[in-house]
Order: C-alpha cells, then structure tokens, then sequence
C-alpha cells in the first residue's frame, strides 16, 4: 500500500468515511493462470490498481453534502 494511499485511508477513516481495497488483479487468480497459463504478460496496470486503489461509498443515495464531504476530505488528504 502506497504511502499515499494509506494516508488518504486513514483522513477518510478519521471522518468516518468507509472504504475497501480493491480486489487483487484477477490476473492472479488460479483460475485465470490456469486457463491462460501459456500467456506470460506482466499486467502492471492491474498491479497498480490494486496496490493504490480503494472503494468508497458511491451508492445513489448518497446525499449532495455527504458527497462534498468525501471530496472534501480526499483533497485536503492530497494536498
């Protein structure tokens, strides 16, 4: 987990803002190995994906205000 990430994580956490790791590159999964096995192809955006991403709250019902509030925290976090 990047540096960066952990600490936009930790701000959204803070102001009880939930998240979620991505889920690891599907290209890692036996699943996926086993039926392109033959395919040796280094998938480095996938990689990077799971490393430095995360989910937050993106439900419909999510209210204008609540919505601020995660942009609020994300940027702050960056700054």
């Amino acid at each position: 987990m990047s540096k960066k990430k952990k600490k936009i994580v930790k701000d959204l956490k803070r102001n009880r803002i939930e998240t979620r790791n991505m889920f690891g590159p599907v290209t890692e999964l036996y699943y996926y190995k086993k039926l392109f096995k033959k395919v040796r192809t280094k998938f480095s955006n996938a990689e990077l994906v799971h490393k430095q991403g995360f989910y937050i709250n993106c439900s419909s019902t999510l209210k204008e205000e609540e919505q601020n509030k995660i942009i609020k925290v994300i940027k702050t976090s960056i700054k």
